[in-house]
């Protein structure tokens, strides 16, 4: 009977193992995969590293680096780009305009701790699903973050000053756009062109020339909730379709109920 039972307990272990081991040679494949790129280590520019990076890949950013003069564009699914350091890595336009860092069919794509400035669309999204942008500077462009086309994103933590609209939706739909600053724009938050079902939350929408949070051109069912929205020097929030507005700190709107 203890024989039976020291086998039983053998084969359990062996199966154990076996799957442990398999577990681990499938982790260590899946490191083995990815590669780390550094710039300027590597290559001398952001767009020669995102050239040769493979889906899954991380790309490091050294703000020694710059300033990044140049027009990046990610057309490759699940890369990481991350800024390395508190002092962001620059990507300036000042000297060739056109967009500065460009999500065109993406998705999966991480861009963190970058400050992108000076550019006519310093970030934009277009037809980009489920990316992340997060933790960056987006300043003194046409537009700071630019979505168009694109759904289930998350733009997160990043703070768009000085430009022409600070945060623009456009036919984006089922976005998530919490704890920006969104400050001393013409527009604030601009959510147009039937952009739908998109959740704008514990923004900071301040200062901002015209509007700070506008919904409009049949854009329904967006969920603006809890942002402070003071000092704008038009609207504080306007809100032209059927969206749900709660908890939202402001005192000049068209709708005086959705200032609490």
């Amino acid at each position: 009977m203890k024989t039976s039972q020291h086998l039983i307990i053998s084969i359990i272990c062996s199966f154990v193992c076996l799957i442990f081991i398999g577990s681990v040679i499938g982790l260590a494949i899946f490191f083995l995969n990815e590669k780390t790129i550094v710039v300027p280590n590597d290559f001398p520019t952001i767009q020669e590293a995102v050239n040769e990076a493979e889906e899954g890949d991380i790309i490091f950013v050294r703000a020694s680096g710059g300033p990044y003069v140049q027009n990046v564009v990610i057309n490759k699914d699940n890369l990481n780009l991350i800024g390395l350091g508190k002092m962001k890595p620059v990507l300036d336009g000042t000297m060739i305009g056109g967009n500065g860092l460009t999500l065109n069919g993406t998705s999966g794509v991480i861009v963190q701790n970058f400050t992108v400035q000076q550019y006519g669309l310093n970030i934009v999204l277009s037809s980009s699903n489920e990316n992340k942008i997060m933790n960056n500077r987006c300043n003194g462009g046409v537009e700071g973050i630019f979505l168009a086309d694109s759904n289930q994103n998350k733009i997160e933590k990043n703070s768009c000053n000085n430009n022409s609209i600070g945060i623009e939706l456009d036919n984006a739909k089922s976005n998530l756009v919490k704890g920006n600053d969104v400050i001393s724009n013409n527009n604030g938050i601009v959510i147009e062109d039937d952009s739908d079902d998109n959740l704008i939350k514990r923004n900071v929408v301040n200062d901002n020339v015209l509007n700070g949070i506008s919904l409009s051109g049949n854009s329904n069912e967006n969920d603006v909730f809890f942002n402070h929205v003071l000092g704008n020097g038009n609207l504080d929030i306007i809100d032209q379709d059927d969206n749900n507005l709660i908890g939202n700190r402001c005192n000049n709107s068209n709708i005086a109920s959705i200032c609490n």
